[in-house]
């Protein structure tokens, strides 16, 4: 990530795909003979797991370094450098599906490192712990980030989840709910959303367009009338 990208992130209105943080606790700062790294580094692994479990068709964002002061944020910088290769190492012995990631650092001043770990969408979800961290988590459980707060994901976050790509399809727009949840969700973050032919996905995508997945889903919305037959497919009009 360069400078410019990082200014836009910083500006960013997105909550649930990104995360701030003031810096690394002291614990995983002070190094493995500390007594409490064990446990920290269990929390920053739920920390990058909340994101992927909430993350849809972009890439999420753990940031430290930054003070979230919601009316703005604020740089600080991270008091110690890490390598991605060591958190590389971590997730594994604690979630499966395996979390897809990458860890990197931005002098933003020259006073003033971030470290920004950078979240995939897996078509392997969610993310499951399969070991305990007292305190933490627990085998078994799922965390996803909903707003700006880390949560255990109930029964319909995981009927949600577990749906996958699985397209949904509707009959017609006009008085839809499913048309209209849609539409007042991509409303919201400034997009419109478009039917289109379903045959021409593909140059609409080359054009611009993008697919418009039901809120917090990676769930198509397709229309087809009572004859059966796939006709259109909400997408989003081009950012202009």
């Amino acid at each position: 990530m360069d400078l410019s990208a990082f200014d836009q992130l910083l500006k960013s209105q997105e909550i649930e795909q990104i995360d701030w943080k003031e810096d690394f606790s002291s614990a995983l700062n002070s190094g493995n003979k500390d007594p409490n790294w064990e446990k920290e580094k269990t929390v920053l692994i739920k920390d990058i797991a909340c994101i992927a479990n909430s993350v849809i068709r972009s890439n999420g964002f753990l940031v430290l370094g930054v003070v979230d002061h919601k009316t703005h944020r604020e740089v600080k910088g991270i008091s110690k450098s890490w390598d991605d290769a060591i958190f590389q190492q971590w997730p594994s012995s604690y979630v499966h599906p395996k979390i897809l990631f990458s860890y990197s650092e931005l002098d933003y001043q020259p006073s003033k490192r971030v470290g920004i770990f950078e979240i995939n969408p897996s078509s392997e979800f969610p993310h499951v712990f399969i070991n305990n961290s007292p305190g933490i988590f627990s085998v078994g459980q799922v965390w996803h980030r909903t707003g700006s707060s880390n949560k255990i994901a109930l029964y319909e976050d995981l009927k949600r989840m577990f749906k996958g790509d699985e397209p949904i399809i509707i009959d017609k727009i006009d008085g839809n709910p499913i048309y209209e949840d849609v539409k007042t969700f991509y409303s919201n973050k400034g997009r419109e959303v478009a039917p289109k032919p379903i045959t021409s996905k593909d140059t609409s995508i080359h054009t611009g367009y993008e697919i418009a997945y039901y809120p917090n889903t990676r769930r198509e919305i397709l229309i087809s009338p009572s004859s059966g037959k796939i006709d259109m497919i909400i997408m989003l009009k081009p950012v202009k």
